[in-house]
């Protein structure tokens, strides 16, 4: 959770710069993932879920959650495959 919490601080700060510095947007893109990782780790854990709600980050983690799904799932609906579009 803290490793969501400092991502998620660093990321209000560096989005801000981001339309004007590449590095700000790579950066923001990154923290953005990291932010994702951490949320799937939340979630998974019905403990950390509660500490969240005490934090009040959980709709934050919620909201990375579904959006993973979503992406998942239209992945699957068009039958999408990670390699597709790769020439070997």
């Amino acid at each position: 959770m803290a490793r969501f919490k400092r991502a998620q601080k660093e990321f209000i700060q560096v989005a801000g710069m981001a339309d004007f510095d590449p590095k700000a947007k790579a950066r923001a893109g990154e923290l953005r993932e990291e932010m994702k990782r951490a949320s799937q780790e939340i979630a998974r854990d019905p403990a950390r879920m509660r500490a969240a709600e005490q934090e009040g980050i959980a709709p934050q983690v919620r909201n990375f959650v579904r959006q993973m799904a979503r992406g998942r799932e239209r992945g699957k609906n068009r039958g999408i495959d990670q390699d597709e579009g790769l020439e070997r």
